[in-house]
């Protein structure tokens, strides 16, 4: 179990990634990263999602098969389960197990019977990144057979993560891509020229 100072040093770490002008996926694997030094996990699916529709966007992920990333994908918007990003996003807690979903029944999950095996997986820590009640990305971090499951501890964290990752995954969105070209708005004031 991480001690309080460590998960303060994990959520000031990664406030201060969510200030640095990256790109989404810069940024998506810089927070991945150091986030499972506090909360171990095999494997994770940390994605971006469009707050008008809820649909994942886009995904960075490490230790995910694509035939598991096509099954999670399935059960996230076509088969009736708990933890999912849409109501995580929608809902006043952000984060949590699928342990403590299933209230300690994680077999009646079809997500666990079903996708979790693809990974070796047996726990599972979810969260939306919400921020002015909109939602700009999610994070699926899985735990193997041999792990405890996930603390409260680190559904915390998550939690305490929410608003600032969802603003940093907001202006990433809006960021102009590092190799566009300077439109007719963007020339600098000393290469314009008098008419």
């Amino acid at each position: 179990m991480s001690s309080p100072v460590a998960q303060r040093e994990t959520v000031r770490d990664i406030e201060a990634i969510c200030r640095l002008d990256l790109g989404s996926r810069e940024l998506r694997r810089r927070i991945a990263e150091r986030l499972t030094r506090l909360v171990p996990a095999n494997s994770y699916c940390f994605g971006t999602i469009d707050p008008a529709t809820l649909l994942i966007t886009d995904d960075v992920s490490a230790g995910l098969t694509p035939a598991a990333a096509a099954a999670a994908a399935h059960n996230e918007y076509l088969v009736d389960d708990v933890l999912k990003f849409a109501a995580l996003a929608r809902s006043e807690r952000p984060a949590g197990t699928l342990g403590a979903a299933t209230g300690g029944d994680p077999e009646s999950s079809h997500r666990y019977r079903a996708v979790l095996p693809m990974i070796d997986a047996r726990h599972e820590l979810r969260a939306s990144f919400v921020v002015d009640r909109r939602c700009w990305g999610a994070i699926a971090l899985f735990g193997g057979g041999g792990r405890p499951d996930f603390t409260p501890a680190d559904v915390d964290v998550l939690r305490r993560l929410s608003a600032p990752v969802a603003a940093a995954l907001r202006r990433a969105v809006h960021r102009a891509p590092a190799d566009a070209a300077p439109g007719p708005a963007e020339v600098p004031l000393a290469t314009a020229q008098l008419v």
